[in-house]
């Protein structure tokens, strides 16, 4: 499992390994292969969170291969507004014929009542990479799968924020908490570099396209038939939505004074994320792959 192979010590993140199996060599067997680790290793029942990305819907997919049994599980927040988000993986589902279920959450409620004490616990300044630790709250046992993405030529799209869930998958108690499925095993981990580094004519299409739709394609010449969303959604565009009415926030002139030279000026950074990053810093994370080193903001 991802804590049992990949050392983290800080903002340094070692994923070099001595050898690997046969199953570099072709992504969907080593995912599938990723499946059968955790069965051996972790409790039943075995739940899935998933919204509508394409790499939720490879990790249900290799589950579904692997022919152990899996719930999914997908949150809508405040009945409709991240509808556009997970709507394609109902789509997908009704694919590949796998049966889901859908939690309803007040995320306005959890912003306002829980985000502040998860923040500070796991020091994750995301509102929504706190939320998906929030997921894990509604089973009292068993083991809760997180997609996370695969490897790339230059590391993992890991910000020290996102690895709050790293965080809590090592203080969980009750149930067992697999933070990033595709970076699960080494083999798994690596083996969409390793298919780019030996297949040039698929590397020639995806540096063609859109970093959302090289992953698309990785994905389905490697055998996962996921289903591409129309824009690459997060779930929270309509929060932030609503918090652009709350232009008191960015009058206010501390705050102006604080977060003027922040990327974003929309409220719903300068309330949620940016006095996080503030207590907690957003250091950069150095990724170590086959002893070459490479910094990512």
């Amino acid at each position: 499992m991802f804590n049992d192979w990949v050392n983290v010590e800080g903002t340094v993140i070692d994923f070099t390994v001595p050898s690997f199996k046969n199953t570099i060599n072709d992504p969907l067997n080593a995912a599938i292969e990723a499946v059968n680790d955790i069965v051996r290793n972790c409790p039943p029942p075995y739940n899935l969170f998933a919204s509508g990305g394409v790499d939720s819907q490879a990790m249900i997919y290799a589950w579904k291969k692997s022919n152990h049994p899996f719930n999914v599980y997908t949150f809508s927040y405040n009945q409709t507004y991240n509808f556009h988000d997970i709507e394609t993986l109902f789509v997908f589902c009704e694919q590949e014929d796998i049966p889901y279920t859908i939690i309803d959450i007040d995320y306005f409620k959890f912003l306002e009542e829980e985000y502040d004490a998860i923040a500070n616990k796991y020091q994750c300044s995301s509102p929504q990479i706190s939320m998906h630790i929030k997921m894990s709250s509604f089973f009292s046992e068993g083991t809760c799968v997180y997609s996370g993405n695969f490897l790339s030529l230059r590391g993992a799209q890991l910000t020290d924020a996102i690895l709050g869930l790293y965080r809590f998958s090592k203080e969980s108690q009750d149930k067992t908490i697999i933070p990033y499925f595709f970076l699960n095993t080494p083999e798994l981990a690596y083996s969409f570099v390793h298919y780019r580094r030996n297949n040039n004519s698929v590397v020639k299409v995806t540096e063609q396209q859109s970093t959302y739709m090289s992953r698309v394609i990785m994905y389905n010449v490697t055998g996962f038939p996921v289903i591409p969303q129309k824009d690459k959604f997060t779930g929270f565009e309509k929060y932030k939505e609503h918090y652009d009415s709350h232009d008191y926030v960015l009058k206010d002139l501390k705050a102006r004074l604080r977060w003027q030279n922040k990327p974003s000026h929309r409220p719903f950074d300068w309330l949620f994320r940016y006095p996080y990053e503030e207590k907690f810093g957003c250091p950069r994370i150095t990724f170590v792959l086959n002893k070459l080193p490479y910094v990512i903001n």
